[in-house]
């Protein structure tokens, strides 16, 4: 009896694993709480930086991400980015909110590229929320959230970033908060031989688990 018993949780349990879908977070420090100031696995080239700030915008912890350029008079650009290795086909979720920090409070012209791999996903400059970084009396209000299918291999989660020449020679920043990422192998949506074994080995013992149960009760009353 509890031999059956055992047999049919562990084939239950093997049951669950195989039918349950793989999700893997695939982006590390989207919320910008790993030894700030800096922004540990983000990179950054050309005249782009990339730091983790202390800030009342934070939605995840007590830090966002400030992806700033410029500083000088002259025209600057940049990226911000991290690479992601995926093992297999499938779908990659993102989800996040961005704005737009002019030093100064100083608008002038800005670009703002969010893209993964070559693929862009929004060229929308971000609503501004503040001339500092630190405090804000304007929530982030961008959301920025979707999902593309990709290949097994190396991709890039991206933000190019550039600021044009100005005589207020101040910089931009972006401000980016909680990257919550996603994905779900291709395999996933459909079993495979060995799944729809264990569903029917799992049935198979759950039913011999029952049967044994239903014939002992007699004797457990007698």
């Amino acid at each position: 009896m509890i031999s059956l018993r055992l047999t049919a949780q562990a084939a239950c349990a093997a049951l669950a694993l195989a039918a349950a879908p793989s999700y893997a977070t695939t982006i590390a420090n989207g919320s910008f709480e790993l030894n700030p100031p800096g922004a540990q696995s983000w990179q950054a080239t050309g005249e782009a930086t990339v730091g983790a700030v202390a800030s009342n915008l934070a939605i995840d912890g007590s830090h966002v991400g400030a992806l700033g350029v410029g500083g000088s008079f002259d025209a600057a650009t940049g990226t911000v980015y991290q690479d992601f290795i995926l093992g297999e086909a499938g779908n990659f979720s993102f989800d996040f909110y961005a704005g737009t920090v002019f030093f100064g409070g100083f608008g002038f012209g800005v670009g703002f590229t969010f893209r993964i791999d070559d693929q862009i996903i929004t060229n929308s400059v971000p609503s501004f929320v503040s001339d500092s970084v630190s405090f804000s009396g304007k929530p982030l209000s961008t959301h920025i959230a979707g999902d593309l299918d990709l290949a097994a291999g190396s991709h890039r989660f991206a933000f190019d970033i550039s600021r044009t020449a100005t005589g207020f020679g101040r910089g931009v920043a972006f401000v980016i908060e909680d990257i919550e990422t996603g994905f779900v192998p291709t395999a996933a949506a459909v079993p495979e031989p060995s799944t729809w074994a264990l569903q029917i080995l799992g049935f198979g013992a759950v039913g011999a688990g029952l049967r044994a149960r239903r014939r002992a009760l007699p004797a457990a009353f007698a």
